[in-house]
């Protein structure tokens, strides 16, 4: 029997989750308003602090029947304003706890707050189509999913039914550029595959093309892309282009000419940003996403764009001379330390750095703080409903 115990909310976490005060001890409220008072549930407890839930009778009113059990959302009982409020805050402590600094105003841009999403995962097993739940490897069965759009809704009642005819354990990528959709179908064993789904335009099983064409293609901002089913590219499109802008509007700034850009993927800052400076050297270790980017760059006729396939920690020596400004759009876990070093030794006269973990961003600025100081910092909010925000940051090499 889980223990009740009464809570007031004053706060939220980093991770939107409620903070009160039980014995001496923080208690975090998962789905929890602040200012909430009342009984939760404990779900956890250790000797310095309790996880808990509402109870369901206090459960906030949401449009999705499945976030209180689901965890792939964790802001969906707070208002598009209140979730951005917490971003704003949640950023503006990470900067003052991680890297020393005040920040007075913390300009965010919004984005679509539902159907933004073009790519997401989904796992089969016993006939049923659905997430993970947080923590377990239970599949929650779902019909839908408001925060994709409509065409990869489209292809989770095609799966459904699949699912239902081939009861095995799978799991299922499906991405969207525009109007076409890539179905990635992989599971433990090769078994034949007859189904014909008619929703996707490309479908590979087991890594091998079955229908459509190698990649997704479409316009972007009038610069044609193609994407391998592995490449990385931005869920949210229109956040994406957001971002594109505030770059645009900071290299102009800066007067910006020779650009290296790491961590590129397809190359879409890259191509997105070469007709505003001289040029633009993307590095990326995914020979496929290297593959696609060469391509795009023929096709949209760039000359002055070229990409390197490498780990960019692998690859600093080797990288040409002479650049005024780098651009770095790291995984999660942020740089490493072979690249915050080359940053520090090459003193760039101005660096931009993209995040979407910015407990990581800010541990990175504070470590290249002897050299470059914070500029400008933005905020795009490219997942809305759940914690995650984009960060662009724009820090120029100290005097």
């Amino acid at each position: 029997m889980m223990k009740r115990k009464n809570v007031l909310i004053t706060d939220y976490d980093y991770f939107g989750r409620g903070i009160s005060k039980i014995d001496g001890k923080v208690c975090f409220v998962k789905a929890a308003k602040k200012g909430f008072q009342g009984t939760c549930r404990v779900t956890k407890e250790t000797k310095k602090y309790l996880e808990a839930c509402l109870e369901e009778k206090d459960y906030e009113t949401v449009d999705c029947p499945y976030f209180y059990a689901c965890g792939g959302c964790q802001l969906r009982h707070l208002s598009q304003q209140e979730q951005l409020a917490f971003k704003c805050d949640k950023v503006k402590a990470l900067l003052k706890r991680n890297a020393g600094l005040d920040v007075a105003c913390l300009p965010i841009q919004k984005t679509p707050f539902l159907a933004y999403r073009n790519k997401a995962t989904f796992h089969l097993e016993n006939g049923q189509v659905g997430y993970y739940q947080e923590e377990t490897h239970h599949v929650l069965a779902i019909d839908t999913c408001l925060l994709l759009s409509p065409r990869i809704n489209e292809v989770i009642k095609e799966l459904q039914l699949f699912a239902k005819q081939n009861p095995r354990k799978m799991e299922a990528t499906v991405r969207t550029l525009q109007d076409e959709v890539l179905l990635d179908l992989k599971e433990e064993k090769t078994h034949p595959m007859d189904f014909d789904f008619q929703t996707v335009d490309t479908f590979y099983y087991q890594n091998q093309l079955l229908k459509g064409k190698k990649h997704l293609e479409g316009v972007v901002d009038k610069t044609h892309f193609e994407i391998a089913k592995d490449a990385f590219f931005q869920v949210n499109l229109q956040g994406f282009l957001q971002i594109i802008q505030i770059l645009r509007n900071h290299l102009s700034r800066y007067s910006c000419q020779k650009v290296l850009d790491l961590y590129c993927g397809v190359g879409a800052i890259s191509l997105l940003i070469a007709p505003f400076v001289k040029e633009v050297f993307g590095v990326e270790v995914v020979p496929s996403a290297i593959e696609n980017a060469k391509s795009n760059q023929k096709k949209n006729h760039l000359t002055n764009v070229s990409f390197l396939c490498g780990k960019v920690e692998e690859v600093l020596s080797h990288l040409p001379k002479g650049y005024d400004t780098v651009i770095v759009d790291p995984p999660r876990r942020g740089l490493d330390a072979k690249t915050k070093r080359f940053l520090k030794e090459t003193a760039f006269p101005t660096f931009f750095y993209i995040s979407c973990d910015p407990a990581t961003l800010t541990r990175d600025i504070k470590e290249l703080s002897e050299v470059y100081q914070l500029d400008a910092i933005e905020l795009v909010d490219m997942f809305p409903n759940t914690y995650h925000v984009e960060c662009v940051c724009a820090l120029r090499r100290r005097p």
